[in-house]
């Protein structure tokens, strides 16, 4: 290994876009000693993965000349991801990092597999709260149909591995906003640091905000419960029967009214 060990669980959030995912890193960001910058896209990216898995199949017998293991193999690539991550954490004065890129929660396996004790965080709303924020965007799912199906398709991604306690935690959106203490020291305890009161004044503090971040989270007040349950107002009776349609049963399983 080219770094040296961790002396710490890496920090991952994900979900489905305008689930939270950007208030979480902000209140995770705000802690004393954890970095959470920008999103890097690095652990969702397919290419990074099939390097990987390339570098396991064919470099493994000339790796082995030098005495290297395929645990070895994967520390490089584990290392090329810390490398990105590591000197901001540094220069940011902090000890331990998190990445938050909504995507990640597609691709937790592959994850484990290079951090194998990293912690991941879930963030879930409902979805129709969802499709309201994320079909005016212009990368955004042009129907609810499409929103329908992006979002169960990253619910049931994270929520297959709701046994692995120890690694995997959900977090609601809708408790998060209703009690911001409880849920953030709920994930404080499993990430395994102190509470501190900064994490809920993450609106007085600087953060590394791209301007498609810094539209997702109101930064100048702190947390709000304002756009829970926007659906009721935003969606028609057919927008709603078209995305209930699909996430349905997904939506009635996490316990959300139909």
């Amino acid at each position: 290994m080219r770094l040296r060990p961790l002396d710490f669980d890496p920090i991952f959030i994900g979900g489905e876009g305008r689930s939270g995912t950007t208030l979480m890193r902000v209140i995770l960001d705000s802690h004393s000693q954890i970095a959470c910058g920008p999103e890097t896209h690095v652990l969702s990216d397919r290419a990074l993965h099939r390097f990987h898995e390339h570098v396991r199949r064919r470099w493994i017998r000339r790796a082995s000349r030098f005495g290297y293991t395929t645990e070895d193999l994967d520390d490089l690539v584990s290392d090329l991801v810390r490398g990105w991550v590591e000197p901001y954490m540094v220069r940011h004065g902090k000890r331990r990092w998190a990445e938050k890129t909504p995507r990640n929660v597609l691709f937790l396996p592959e994850i484990w597999r290079l951090f194998p004790t990293a912690k991941f965080i879930h963030m879930i709303r409902d979805g129709r709260d969802v499709a309201c924020s994320l079909l005016p965007l212009e990368w955004g799912p042009k129907s609810y149909p499409a929103a329908a199906r992006r979002w169960v398709r990253c619910i049931r991604a994270g929520v297959q591995h709701r046994g692995d306690t120890r690694r995997y935690l959900e977090v609601r959106y809708e408790h998060l906003v209703a009690e911001p203490e409880r849920e953030t020291r709920r994930v404080a305890e499993f990430i395994g640091e102190a509470w501190e009161p900064q994490m809920l004044e993450f609106w007085q503090q600087p953060h590394d905000l791209p301007s498609i971040e810094s539209t997702t989270v109101d930064l100048e007040k702190p947390i709000h419960a304002q756009s829970v349950g926007r659906w009721r107002s935003e969606m028609s009776s057919y927008g709603r029967w078209r995305y209930e349609r699909i996430a349905g049963p997904t939506l009635k399983m996490l316990g959300y009214e139909l």
